[in-house]
């Protein structure tokens, strides 16, 4: 989807599948990683780059994936 151009896409992708994590109980994450995820999707809310939105939302998910 990101390379295709469609970066406003890819970032509501990502999005959703953080908020989904989040919402759940916590997947054996800590209470410091689930808060950053919070945090981090709060920041990309802010960016007005739909492609900065979504590497940093991204690169918060793959921090996710080496915690696991």
């Amino acid at each position: 989807v990101f390379n295709s151009g469609h970066h406003a896409q890819c970032a509501a992708i990502y999005m959703s599948a953080l908020q989904a994590v989040a919402a759940t109980e916590n997947h054996g994450l800590s209470d410091v990683t689930v808060k950053r995820v919070h945090q981090t999707m709060q920041r990309a809310q802010t960016m007005h780059s739909m492609s900065d939105r979504a590497w940093t939302l991204r690169h918060e998910m793959d921090n996710l994936l080496q915690q696991l």
